[in-house]
């Protein structure tokens, strides 16, 4: 993996925002501004996806991609402590890597319908009343 420019600005703009230092090839740890229930956390991208993420989700503008990166920091609850990149973004977590996605699948002769929120279903004849 190749450093890019790009990186290492992303990596200055955090510093002079707050204190930022890239602590291992991936890891940037940021200390959090005066007044935030956090005082630091730990952004966990690779230079590459940097890439993607100021290219692909900003359209190359890096000053809007460092909002959002700042943004997602900002935003960190309590016992979150990392920015994990996960598909063009910042996601917060509490460990380095972000849990797998749950998938829902029908049992085999079921069928997904779709309900309103008071739990009844309306527009459909009780299958279970009798006749």
């Amino acid at each position: 993996m190749e450093t890019t420019d790009s990186w290492e600005r992303l990596i200055d703009a955090l510093d002079q925002w707050t204190t930022a230092v890239e602590t291992a090839p991936g890891r940037i740890r940021v200390l959090l501004p005066d007044g935030h229930t956090r005082t630091d956390a730990v952004v966990v991208m690779t230079p590459d996806q940097w890439d993607e993420m100021s290219g692909v989700m900003w359209a190359d503008d890096f000053d809007d991609a460092l909002k959002d990166v700042k943004r997602t920091l900002l935003a960190l609850g309590p016992l979150e402590h990392f920015a994990v990149y996960c598909q063009y973004r910042l996601e917060p977590s509490t460990e380095e890597t972000l849990p797998e996605p749950s998938r829902s699948t029908a049992e085999p002769g079921g069928k997904w319908v779709a309900s309103p929120t008071k739990g009844r279903l309306e527009g459909r004849p009780d299958e279970n009343r009798r006749r």
